[in-house]
């Protein structure tokens, strides 16, 4: 409030407010009783109310704010594809190398990406190996949906990184054949965009998840990853068993896809869209563009 005063009752200029997220009740243990919940639920209800104008990382967001008479751009997250280098994976004759990067809870679904692997035949599960990167065992154990006993049944095809660096991020990225993202749809998983998306690609990366939010705009299935029916165990494992049947030269035709969807993301080609915005020399009203009526899109820079 005292932010929005100063801005536009003293300095009388436009307000843009950048909306990343919304929670659900079902993410906290006191549900809508959670202190962080309400504030944040505070926060995304002055937005609508004050702003001039808002950045909304999806377009489920975006017909929120639309709702208000807000105009409203999307802005998925944003990477410097320059920031990546070439991958460089072993042969998939060795076998599939899955990453995990992040800090993972029950929204990720990580469960159900063990259980997958678990239920490949025997000859299959001995050749994939799961790296989760920004998390220990014990971190895991605690606040994400992982079995112990499935931790321990998959031995040293699992190995959990703890925290990293972001070059040792990027370099796990190289390494990989997919990274994997499942969700649950609808709820949190709809109204925000995870960054790990465009990281990904933009390392070359194939993506291995299930549609929510605005996916289905970028990664095709067979083309810039493999895409899942659902997110559930019988899903993943269908998903590991296409992965573990290409060969190398598809899963570099893959890769190259990969990294040339990640333009889509680069902040360079989007800048001067969201600089026009923010300015008020564009006008994007509900959040629809000026050629077709399809939701204007343009990039965030992560961490921004």
């Amino acid at each position: 409030m005292s932010t929005w005063t100063v801005l536009r009752l003293t300095l009388r200029c436009p307000l843009t407010v950048d909306v990343l997220e919304r929670h659900d009740p079902a993410q906290f243990r006191h549900g809508r009783l959670t202190p962080y919940f309400i504030r944040h639920r505070w926060h995304s209800f002055l937005a609508g109310r004050l702003a001039d104008q808002v950045i909304a990382i999806s377009t489920t967001l975006q017909r929120r704010f639309a709702r208000l008479n807000r105009a409203t751009l999307v802005v998925p997250p944003q990477v410097d594809c320059a920031d990546y280098g070439q991958p460089a994976p072993s042969s998939l004759r060795g076998g599939l190398r899955l990453l995990y990067a992040g800090t993972a809870g029950a929204k990720d679904h990580l469960a159900a990406v063990l259980e997958g692997i678990r239920r490949l035949p025997d000859t299959d599960r001995q050749r994939v190996r799961l790296t989760i990167a920004g998390m220990t065992k014990e971190q895991a154990a605690a606040a994400s949906d992982l079995d112990d006993k499935a931790v321990a049944d998959l031995g040293d095809q699992l190995v959990f990184l703890g925290r990293v660096s972001r070059d040792r991020v990027l370099a796990e990225l190289g390494a990989a054949h997919f990274s994997v993202l499942i969700r649950p749809p609808g709820g949190y998983a709809e109204a925000g965009f995870p960054s790990k998306v465009p990281e990904s690609l933009a390392a070359g990366c194939p993506v291995l998840l299930n549609h929510t939010s605005d996916l289905a705009t970028y990664i095709s299935d067979g083309r810039e990853g493999i895409v899942l029916a659902g997110p559930g165990v019988d899903d993943v494992r269908e998903g590991l068993r296409r992965a573990l049947a290409l060969d190398d030269a598809q899963w570099w035709q893959m890769s190259h896809c990969a990294r040339e969807r990640a333009s889509a993301f680069d902040y360079r080609a989007w800048a001067p869209t969201v600089s026009a915005f923010v300015t008020g020399r564009a006008t994007v009203p509900s959040g629809q563009d000026q050629a077709g009526g399809q939701p204007a899109v343009a990039p965030r820079r992560n961490g921004e």
